[in-house]
């Protein structure tokens, strides 16, 4: 097997087949080499999840009642004006509580002339390619999304992440975190030299809860 994340939903380890971790490199050694970046990380707010419930089956928050605490008109102005305080214009990704906060979050930042695409699952393969190689490139400055930009994506030139979300696991924060500390060389990054940091500005208190997104842990099956 092979996954940077080796934990299951809920918290869950892994069993049999499996018999022993190989660690095949540690954030320093990355680090190191250049393979990742280190993140600025900013806090500025959060939203109480108090008495949101767990699913069992996912480990995550319950979708419909995250969103009840998330898509509220004044928590998106907060999105866009701590964007623009701490995201340096860099192209970014957010991480919504769901598919309709996903949606309303892009029709607001283009509402304030920044260009935002949302993506989620009933997005065509197509269109999320040409959205990914607009957002490498400039054509398109914010994505939002839910459950798209987390597994299997691959957009280094992304140099900000926003978590409008609070996730109740380590999995997915690591997933989406990961998005963002990839290094790279885009005309981003000291005139198309490699990318130095990256940006993570969390609204959900995910940093508070699971820890610095480069920080090494200690994994068991």
């Amino acid at each position: 097997g092979l996954t940077a994340t080796p934990s299951r939903a809920g918290g869950l380890g892994f069993g049999p087949p499996y018999q022993e971790i190989i660690t095949g490199g540690t954030h320093e050694e990355l680090l190191r080499e250049g393979f990742i970046v280190e993140p600025v990380c900013y806090g500025p707010r959060t939203v109480d999840m108090k008495g949101v419930k767990i699913s069992r089956s996912t480990g995550e928050y319950v979708v419909s009642q995250a969103e009840e605490r998330w898509n509220k008109e004044e928590l998106i102005g907060d999105l866009i004006r701590d964007w623009r305080k701490y995201g340096e214009d860099r192209p970014t990704i957010v991480y919504a509580s769901s598919v309709e906060h996903s949606k309303h979050i892009a029709a607001n930042f283009c509402g304030h002339g920044v260009s935002a695409v949302h993506l989620d699952a009933e997005s065509p393969l197509n269109e999320r390619k040409k959205v990914f190689r607009d957002l490498a490139t400039g054509g398109v400055k914010v994505l939002t999304n839910f459950g798209i930009a987390r597994v299997g994506v691959d957009i280094p030139e992304v140099g900000c992440g926003v978590l409008a979300c609070s996730m109740a696991s380590i999995n997915p924060y690591l997933q989406s975190t990961g998005r963002l500390i990839r290094g790279c060389k885009s005309v981003y990054w000291s005139n198309g030299g490699p990318k130095d940091t990256t940006v993570l500005i969390d609204h959900g208190a995910n940093i508070k809860k699971h820890g610095w997104p480069t920080e090494d842990r200690f994994w068991t099956l």
